[in-house]
């Protein structure tokens, strides 16, 4: 049986910035990792609820491009351009500290773009499952 998936938001279509962009994600992750069924009906309550995270995840991949692009630029002009003036530092050393200051951005940016993805597979391989369970009951017992 399908479980009911609700993220800790109070609507799947709001547009302000999620409280806790990790949970949310961990939810989904652990929803799109459970194992599912191939009963027709299941399938298709998973393809509703994997196209909701298809969409949630959408936002939250955008989301997550634009605060790593902020952080980006606010390191840049605080840290890194101090200390390339005072330290003379390569333009190598100047992106490897960018990246080391802006890892949780990185991760989370890269984290919803693979659940997104996830998403799009799953739901293809939901309805791939849903048409063969369609044929099957179209050819009855002498299709098999």
């Amino acid at each position: 049986m399908e479980k009911d998936f609700r993220p800790d938001h109070n609507s799947m279509n709001e547009t302000v910035p999620p409280l806790n962009i990790r949970a949310e994600m961990e939810n989904m992750q652990s929803y799109l990792e459970e194992p599912y069924s191939d009963e027709p009906t299941d399938i298709q309550n998973r393809i509703i609820i994997t196209g909701t995270l298809l969409a949630r995840s959408a936002y939250l991949l955008i989301y997550c491009d634009g605060v790593l692009r902020k952080k980006k630029r606010d390191v840049i002009m605080e840290t890194v351009l101090a200390l390339a003036r005072d330290a003379k530092l390569s333009a190598k050393m100047q992106y490897d500290l960018l990246e080391s200051l802006c890892e949780e951005e990185m991760f989370l940016a890269a984290w919803s773009e693979r659940i997104h993805r996830t998403c799009t597979h799953q739901g293809d391989h939901l309805r791939t499952l849903l048409s063969y369970a369609k044929e099957q009951l179209r050819l009855g017992p002498y299709g098999t």
